[in-house]
């Protein structure tokens, strides 16, 4: 028998360089929010806007029961 995890994800997002600092504390708070052992990865990722406004991303993914 095969056992397959379900996987979810979250994503973060922080719009200025103002809230790159609580991206970071969005992002460690959600990982201590999350049980032993359900932590796979997290990409993060930046996107310029044509107008120089930055958008931060953290994409975590996690397994549930």
């Amino acid at each position: 028998m095969i056992k397959v995890a379900k996987v979810r994800t979250k994503i973060l997002e922080a719009n200025d360089i103002h809230d790159i600092e609580n991206i970071e504390d969005k992002v460690n708070a959600y990982l201590d929010s999350l049980q032993e052992g359900t932590f796979i990865d997290i990409k993060f990722s930046t996107v310029l806007h044509p107008n120089y406004s930055k958008t931060y991303t953290a994409l975590i993914v996690y397994k549930t029961n």
